[in-house]
């Protein structure tokens, strides 16, 4: 599943695998990751993530997704 589902605070809490795969889908490259330290050991390991968009010769994926996004009549 790649994920964690708390329905008493109603968080979710995903694994680095699964972070990973959604960055990519994104089209965003994984730069630098690191473990954040000094957290008390009950908390789940909390990861920061430096990210780049990927190249793309069609534009980025944000540009195709407005592009191929219906019209919004106001």
């Amino acid at each position: 599943m790649g994920f964690e589902v708390d329905n008493t605070d109603n968080s979710v809490t995903r694994s680095d695998k699964h972070y990973k795969e959604l960055f990519d889908k994104a089209g965003l490259t994984l730069i630098r990751d690191e473990i954040q330290k000094d957290l008390p050991d009950e908390l789940f390991e909390v990861r920061m993530y430096a990210l780049q968009r990927k190249p793309s010769a069609e534009g980025s994926p944000t540009k195709k997704a407005k592009k191929n996004a219906p019209a919004v009549l106001e």
